[in-house]
């Protein structure tokens, strides 16, 4: 009987210790025997930073450089200087660029189409100070069991083999970009906004800058800059089309790149559109009563693209959409934007449009159009008749703009006299913006006459002049009230 006493208890006592065991091996096997009785220490990892950054962002995996379109525009202007900004413009159309990664800078490298093969060929326009090359990974113990705490670990191998770097925006060195040359004038004071879109490939942030020196100006010139950079693919199916100088005669190309084969012999060609895929175009920050009259003109465009056959009947090269954008000049975005302060736009051309493209090709990657509506809507509001602004927006449903048409010649005799420019002189720019085309007629032919010239050409000058006469007696009066008021505007400028 004690025996038997002695094996029930036995038995008791040991369903007991596995029941108690299985407790605490807890339902899914993470107790005791999984070597976790209490709860585990959660994972930590560092603060979230804007300047830490993959390698392989900017190189492909087997450390190629990727290729970027590069570009920089002012989205603030501070102070006496700043009030002279032309805002979103891009200061650094059509630059291509790669990056390399050394021990201590991001460099980044302009490519030269007429070399593309050959990187000691292109020009450094920048560079990034690198803080740290780094692993990001679990620390380890005293025995080399890693932890639930993540950190960025710059002391294992060699720096070439560490994935990560920590970026010094802030402290950005820029010889030149595109066209834009920086002097020795300008420092940065500090980098927000910073954007890492991973998926697109894309850096976006804004320096605030400072500008000693600027145009002989006394005060500082103050303003905040937006950068840009998207990593793009060459396309190699996408065909050249050629320029030659001559064009000029009859049509205005806004955009001619070009190369020089073997270093000598010039190559050019203008930059288009690749119409084979629809571009989404990003309408941002115009009024609603603006809107319609800017879908109309893309509207317009489509059309004359079909008319021509550059695309198919039914086909779009352009899909507008109306879209706030957070930053208006984003590479990622080909847009048209709005700008309402007349502050603004007193000092700026009543628009700007802008491109940037592959420099190997010409393909158009991005383009964006700045309409300073400000000044634009105080013309519209000065001249426009009331009456025939009011049977527009009723009949069409567009805005002021439209009563402008009928003013235009369907047809016009190409301009004289416009002179080559640089397009970041902004002098030359003014120049050329308020060329007064009947003044430089008469201008030529008076010296035709007293230089005892061709009577003949002299004839063609008369023939032209009161063409534009006859062709477009109204618009000949605002042409030359905003030509006065813009050489007056530049004048006051230039005196303050």
């Amino acid at each position: 009987m004690a025996k038997l006493m002695t094996q029930t208890t036995f038995k008791q006592a040991l369903a007991i210790s596995l029941i108690a065991l299985f407790g605490l091996s807890g339902c899914k096997g993470s107790g005791l025997f999984n070597g976790k009785l209490f709860k585990e220490r959660a994972s930590e990892k560092p603060a979230p930073s804007d300047e830490g950054v993959e390698k392989s962002f900017f190189v492909d995996a087997k450390g190629k450089p990727k290729t970027f379109l590069c570009a920089f525009a002012p989205e603030i202007g501070r102070g006496a200087g700043g009030e002279q900004m032309t805002l979103l413009y891009n200061g650094a159309m059509h630059c291509n660029i790669e990056f390399e990664i050394t021990e201590r800078y991001l460099v980044g490298k302009i490519i030269n189409p007429s070399f593309p093969n050959d990187r000691s060929r292109w020009k450094e326009t920048l560079k990034i100070p690198i803080k740290a090359h780094y692993y990001f990974e679990r620390q380890k113990d005293p025995h080399g069991r890693q932890t639930n705490e993540w950190i960025e670990n710059s002391s294992r191998s060699h720096w070439t083999a560490r994935p990560m770097m920590k970026l010094d925006l802030a402290s950005l060195q820029m010889s030149s970009l595109g066209g834009a040359e920086f002097g020795t004038g300008y420092k940065t004071t500090s980098v927000e906004e910073i954007e890492w879109d991973r998926e697109n490939n894309f850096l976006g942030f804004s320096l605030n800058m400072v500008y000693s020196g600027f145009r002989g100006m006394a005060d500082e010139y103050q303003g905040r800059y937006r950068i840009n950079f998207l990593k793009f693919d060459h396309d190699p199916t996408f065909q050249k089309v050629p320029y030659h100088q001559e064009n000029a005669r009859l049509m205005n190309i806004l955009h001619v790149m070009g190369r020089k084969v073997e270093g000598i012999e010039p190559e050019l060609y203008a930059a288009r559109w690749d119409l084979r895929n629809p571009t989404t175009l990003y309408i941002n920050g115009a009024p609603a009563e603006q809107q319609k009259t800017i879908l109309a003109a893309v509207e317009k465009w489509n059309t004359t693209l079909q008319e021509i056959g550059a695309i198919g009947k039914g086909q779009k090269a352009f899909i507008p959409v109306i879209k706030d954008l957070k930053h208006p000049f984003d590479l990622r975005y080909p847009a048209i934007n709005w700008i309402s302060d007349k502050r603004i736009s007193l000092n700026s051309p009543l628009g700007i449009g802008m491109a940037h493209a592959d420099v190997r090709n010409g393909k158009i990657l991005w383009g964006g159009v700045v309409l300073y509506g400000g000044l634009l809507e105080s013309y519209i509001n000065r001249y426009a008749p009331v009456e025939a602004a009011s049977s527009v927006n009723m009949v069409e449903g567009l805005s002021p703009f439209s009563a402008f048409a009928p003013m235009f010649a369907k047809n016009h005799s190409p301009m004289l006299g416009i002179d080559q420019i640089k397009s970041t002189d902004r002098g030359q720019l003014i120049g050329n913006m308020s060329r007064d085309q009947r003044k430089f007629l008469e201008s030529e032919i008076a010296q035709v006459a007293k230089a005892g010239g061709d009577p003949t050409k002299a004839q063609a000058f008369r023939d032209q002049l009161a063409s534009m006469t006859a062709d477009s007696k109204g618009l000949n009066l605002i042409a030359a009230d905003l030509i006065d008021q813009a050489r007056l505007e530049t004048k006051s400028v230039e005196s303050y």
